[in-house]
């Protein structure tokens, strides 16, 4: 059976409201429905204005509330100056077909600065419906049998009250339980709620915003920095903080602050810094100085540590200075770039130094040069199961649900009460996921999430556990 989603119903909803208004104000005065509010007009402004999420929707209304007043009192002003000074001297001149002439002339030449009062004041976004509104007023005033000032005025009122009960029941909740405040939702990117081009769906996006909306507790726990979250994010308002870079960091969004750093220990830092400049290798070192994410780095070894600098060196939210950190920086990690061979035999020789059970590293392929790899050396206390246990802690969750996609996810997912892991995930992933999902749609982990936050306890998906590796 075809689904009807939510913004369907809401749309019918809102539409259906302004048709009430109407029906009410026909039943109390007939002419004063006629002559003041317009169904249509109405109907067409809540239509426009019930968007994918909430913040879209208030943003659709305002603009449209906005573009039908300024396009409405100056399509009135231009009708009433026309009539008034140069209808009848015009007509008398030379016709009354001249006259309509001249007036589609004046409303054409009276676009241009209507149009640059949107650019001056900042309303862009309104220009479509400014104009729309204006060319409503100035040339269908005669339609529906009005004088031009209450066809104005019936022209924005509707579309006020269109798009304000619109936006009113866009803001109604329609979840049938309450949400379950004692889980934490931990979700892994690559491999999990990200499609294969390493992108959130719009679908995604948009229930994410919904889940977020509704008092739903959605962390992110990533191996990337803020800047790369920046562009896939844009637009969503994270509460709970963010577990960033392999756990080094816990970010909270709304402050754009670091709220945790596990910054690698001084020895190891410096073990790590005398090792490289013995053999005479430069890598990348991301500190944090003042709540802001630098990145330093010397000379380039190869292409691929050239392409890793230029494809981020303009990113949001980060400094990238040629040099070392000072002494007193709090050094997170450290990235070099090199063949498999090369990083592997760095790692093995870092793990015999006397520094080298305070580290965590992890080898893996650069996706962007083929060839090369990473090398990633974290402190030992920086994990992203260590941040999730921080955040448990600091935010008093009874549950923890993950959803991983990669085998970096496992411990993750291991210290989790419940793991979700896409059929396409790593075997690693899968192995260790109480659920897995078939197929590799990451829109369906967050319709999984929907449903997990409405249950009271985590019981119910325990006792269903059996499907654990019924897609391996």
């Amino acid at each position: 059976m075809l689904h009807i989603g939510l913004r369907n119903i809401k749309t019918a909803a809102a539409i259906a409201a302004c048709l009430l208004v109407n029906l009410v104000l026909v039943l109390i005065d007939k002419d004063f429905a006629a002559t003041w509010f317009s169904p249509f007009f109405a109907g067409i402004a809540a239509a426009y204005s019930v968007q994918s999420d909430h913040d879209a929707s208030f943003r659709q209304a305002r603009i449209r509330s906005v573009g039908s007043v300024i396009g409405g009192f100056y399509g009135l002003a231009i009708v009433l100056l026309y009539e008034g000074f140069c209808a009848a001297p015009v007509t008398a001149a030379i016709g009354e077909g001249a006259n309509l002439a001249v007036f589609y002339l004046v409303v054409t030449l009276a676009v241009v600065p209507l149009i640059q009062f949107t650019v001056v004041t900042k309303q862009t976004l309104a220009t479509f419906v400014v104009v729309l509104t204006y060319l409503s007023v100035t040339v269908s005033t005669r339609n529906m049998g009005l004088p031009p000032f209450e066809f104005a005025v019936n022209r924005i009122g509707s579309t006020i009250i269109g798009s304000m009960l619109a936006f009113l029941i866009d803001s109604i909740s329609f979840s049938r339980r309450r949400v379950n405040h004692d889980l934490l939702f931990v979700c892994g990117l690559d491999g999990a709620i990200l499609n294969p081009q390493g992108q959130l769906d719009s679908f995604s996006k948009y229930k994410l915003k919904h889940l977020l909306r509704e008092g739903v507790d959605v962390t992110i726990a990533t191996t990337r920095t803020p800047a790369s979250l920046f562009s896939l994010f844009q637009g969503i308002d994270f509460r709970m903080p963010l577990i960033l870079m392999n756990g080094t960091v816990v970010y909270d969004a709304r402050t754009k602050t670091y709220s945790e750093v596990k910054a690698l220990l001084p020895a190891a830092r410096d073990g790590i810094e005398a090792y490289l400049d013995s053999i005479g290798r430069e890598c990348f070192a991301y500190a944090i100085v003042d709540d802001l994410l630098a990145i330093y780095h010397g000379g380039f070894a190869n292409p691929a540590e050239k392409r890793f600098y230029d494809d981020r060196k303009f990113d949001f939210f980060k400094n990238h200075v040629k040099g070392r950190p000072a002494a007193d920086a709090k050094v997170v990690f450290f990235i070099l770039i090199d063949t498999e061979q090369t990083v592997r035999a760095i790692a093995d020789h870092i793990r015999t130094q006397a520094f080298g059970g305070d580290v965590v590293m992890n080898v893996y392929p650069f996706d962007d040069v083929e060839g090369y790899w990473f090398l990633k050396i974290n402190g030992i206390s920086a994990s992203k199961e260590q941040a999730v246990c921080h955040l448990v802690t600091s935010f008093g969750k009874q549950n923890v649900v993950a959803v991983g996609g990669k085998a970096f996810d496992v411990p993750m997912m291991q210290i989790a009460d419940y793991a979700i892991a896409l059929e396409s995930a790593d075997p690693e992933a899968r192995a260790v996921a109480d659920l897995v999902i078939p197929g590799n749609d990451p829109d369906q982990i967050l319709r999984v999430i929907d449903r997990i936050r409405r249950m009271p306890s985590l019981d119910r998906l325990h006792r269903a556990a059996w499907r654990k590796h019924s897609h391996d």
